[in-house]
């Protein structure tokens, strides 16, 4: 029961080290129609850098991400795609590439503290 129960534990905490390797190929499949969702997944991954108070406007948390990433503007333009398409209307596809550098330096943040 118990090597169970710690194999279980183990995989818990191992899902979003999981998810970067998801979504680095989810990024290649990526639709306009499914961006919003996309995003939201994101922002659930990047907990591990920075958890985002509830009343923080997604720009703020979006510009916080990018310095804490040691990024210009990357996670902010996403957050853009995302805000223009969920709350302005308009289908946004935002650069692949940008997904790409941050799941990386995502990656490379992970690795260097060692957990997630």
């Amino acid at each position: 029961m118990t090597l169970n129960l710690i194999g279980v534990l183990a995989l818990l905490s191992s899902l979003p080290w999981l998810g970067l390797f998801v979504f680095q190929s989810a990024s290649r499949r990526l639709t306009p129609a499914k961006y919003p969702r996309f995003y939201r997944q994101l922002l659930w991954l990047l907990r591990v850098v920075i958890k985002r108070p509830p009343a923080q406007p997604l720009i703020d948390y979006a510009a916080d991400v990018d310095a804490r990433l040691g990024l210009t503007n990357v996670f902010t333009a996403l957050t853009i795609a995302y805000e223009a398409q969920e709350f302005g209307g308009r289908l946004m596809m935002p650069d692949v590439g940008k997904i790409d550098l941050l799941l990386g330096r995502l990656r490379v943040w992970v690795l260097r503290r060692g957990h997630i």
